[in-house]
């Protein structure tokens, strides 16, 4: 049996890392999950600006300033944010 050499062995860590902890990634991973679980698109939260937004509005979409998904605004609501509009 072949060994993998350490230096690649690093890398697939630092991948592997980079997609199931960084922030900025982790939320765009959960997305489909939260999609099949609430049984329709989730309300995205940011507290960057401790606003939230829901399906269909304009500016609808996952990026690395949101932090929270939910299922209803009054989950949202509930953890504190606001409506956008």
């Amino acid at each position: 049996m072949k060994r993998i050499p350490l230096a690649v062995g690093i890398v697939i860590a630092l991948v592997i890392g980079v997609l199931f902890v960084h922030p900025a990634t982790s939320l765009q991973m959960q997305y489909p999950f939260y999609w099949l679980t609430c049984g329709k698109k989730p309300v995205i939260a940011s507290d960057y600006t401790k606003a939230y937004v829901k399906p269909g509005e304009y500016d609808y979409g996952v990026s690395f300033l949101d932090s929270g998904l939910y299922c209803t605004e009054e989950d949202a609501q509930r953890e504190g944010y606001k409506p956008t509009r």
